[in-house]
């Protein structure tokens, strides 16, 4: 009786499209390589490029050095932000005046209240977890998604004040405030900080549906640099003059053609001699993102320049 009643209680959380296998494992979100793109427009307007930049220890706790510069410049100086995640809580601290003050909390369950703490003493308000789910609503951007699977989004609201924005929180990127600030609506002077991009080694995500200003900095990220991808997969010329590029590659399934605002612009299915030829003579130059799937379920996402 006892084994038929677990089975009825699957059974419904089945029906309703409760899983306990789709967010079995949680995703890291200081991985190295990592890279956030941001727009601030708080009295001015300016691009923001944070990246990870090693580890230091204090007291014996590690941290990751989080730098930032002006996007498209070199940095010849920048800001520091030390972070550190403890993957056991799913929780994400910044260090500042001798203070781990928590950024995010991954653990928290429908109904749990996070307070947004200010690394200046300054206001404090709390935020009330609404929902997880798997994917970002439509109005708030595409994802060419490659390494993250069942990614958890979480939406919050803040109970005392209706006129800000709901929070989201992306497990493995941050806020839709980039990395350092989890709260877009009130993070420590910085109104409106907003994601754009992110982007690693094996995939890119784009935001840049809000990007008000051209052009648009996510569209010179370098190229992905991924030694396993690049054995099984070339595409060529790259850049390319005319926009014909011949993919060669073993083992693929498909490929996709997402323009730079990550829009889908042709997908077919692979030849059977594992050669292919993009053609985007007829699309203007820019930047162009192949998501090639494989026959073993794996995917990866290489950027193309026509130029």
């Amino acid at each position: 009786m006892k084994k038929m009643k677990i089975t009825q209680s699957l059974l419904i959380l089945s029906i309703l499209g409760i899983s306990f296998s789709s967010y079995a494992q949680y995703v890291p979100t200081l991985r190295e390589g990592c890279e956030w793109y941001t727009y601030s427009w708080f009295e001015i307007s300016y691009n923001t490029t944070f990246q990870i930049l090693g580890d230091s220890t204090i007291n014996d706790t590690t941290y990751k050095k989080i730098i930032s510069f002006p996007t498209g410049v070199t940095p010849l100086h920048f800001n520091t932000d030390l972070v550190r995640e403890d993957t056991n809580s799913k929780k994400i601290y910044r260090r500042a005046n001798d203070i781990d003050y928590l950024m995010y909390d991954f653990s928290l369950q429908l109904g749990d209240t996070f307070t947004i703490q200010r690394m200046d003493g300054g206001f404090l308000h709390n935020l009330v977890l609404d929902s997880i789910t798997g994917n970002l609503y439509n109005k708030t951007g595409n994802f060419l998604q490659t390494d993250i699977e069942n990614m958890r989004v979480y939406y919050f609201h803040d109970p005392e004040f209706a006129f800000i924005d709901n929070v989201i929180w992306i497990e493995g990127l941050g806020s839709l405030a980039g990395l350092i600030y989890s709260d877009q609506s009130w993070n420590g002077g910085n109104n409106g900080e907003t994601l754009l991009c992110h982007y690693d080694e094996n995939s890119f995500r784009d935001f840049h549906y809000i990007y008000y200003e051209e052009p648009n900095p996510c569209e010179s990220i370098v190229g992905i640099d991924n030694s396993e991808i690049l054995k099984r997969v070339k595409i060529f010329p790259n850049p390319s003059i005319d926009g014909f590029c011949r993919i060669e590659g073993r083992d693929i399934k498909s490929i996709e053609i997402y323009n730079s605002s990550g829009s889908m612009i042709s997908g077919s299915n692979f030849s059977i001699t594992d050669i292919a030829e993009i053609n985007l003579s007829k699309s203007p130059g820019g930047v162009y993102f192949i998501r090639i799937m494989f026959n073993d379920s794996n995917s990866s996402v290489i950027k193309v320049i026509k130029i």
